[in-house]
C-alpha cells in the first residue's frame, strides 16, 4: 500500500497515477467520493465540497452537542473504506489522512509531496486554468483545509516529515 498526501497543485495526484499504471495497481482517489455516496446517501457533490477540509469555524459544529457531525461521519466512512481496500489489494492512496489510519498496517509507504509556491502556481494555471493571483490564493486556502483536517483528525501536523517514509519535492 502507498499512501500519498499532497500539497494542492504540487504535481502529487498526476505522481501517484504514474506509479499506478507502472505498477499496475489501483489508484484510489475520487472513488472515496462514489463510495461514501452510496454508503452514507449524502451527495457527490457535498461528500466532494467537504470531504478532508476542515474549517476554523467547523469547531463550532465540532458534535459536542449533538453528536458526531457530517464532517466525522464522512472521516469514519472513508477511514471504514480505506481499511477495507488496504486488507483486500495493493494500491495508491490519495490524501484522506491514509498515512495515519494506515500507521500499524506493515506494509505501507507514506509519502508526501511538495513543491514550491512558484511551481504549484505554474500548475495551476497550466492545467487548473487559473490566472496566477488567484492561484496563489486557491492554494494557500486548500492547503490550509487539509492542514486543518488532517491536524484535526490525526492530532499530528500534516508537513512534519516524521509523518511519512519519503517527503519529495
Amino acid at each position: 500500500i502507498i499512501t500519498l498526501s499532497r500539497e494542492y497543485g504540487s504535481g502529487g495526484r498526476y505522481i501517484g497515477k504514474l506509479v499506478a499504471e507502472k505498477l499496475g495497481i489501483k489508484l484510489y482517489d475520487k472513488e472515496f467520493i462514489t463510495e461514501i455516496a452510496e454508503e452514507t446517501g449524502l451527495s457527490e457533490e457535498y461528500i466532494k465540497e467537504n470531504e478532508q477540509k476542515r474549517e476554523n469555524l467547523s469547531i463550532l459544529n465540532n458534535g459536542y452537542y449533538f453528536g458526531l457531525n457530517n464532517a466525522d461521519e464522512l472521516f469514519i466512512k472513508e477511514s471504514e473504506f480505506i481499511k477495507k481496500v488496504a486488507s483486500e489489494e495493493s494500491c495508491i492512496i490519495v490524501g484522506r489522512c491514509a498515512d495515519f489510519i494506515l500507521k500499524d498496517k506493515k506494509n505501507v509507504l507514506k509519502i508526501f509531496v511538495s513543491s514550491s509556491m512558484e511551481n504549484k502556481i505554474k500548475r495551476a494555471t497550466e492545467f487548473y486554468h487559473m490566472d496566477k493571483e488567484k492561484a496563489e490564493k486557491e492554494i494557500a486556502r486548500i492547503n490550509k483545509l487539509r492542514s486543518n483536517h488532517y491536524e484535526y483528525y490525526t492530532e499530528r501536523g500534516w508537513e512534519t516529515p516524521s509523518n511519512y517514509d519519503i517527503c519529495v519535492n
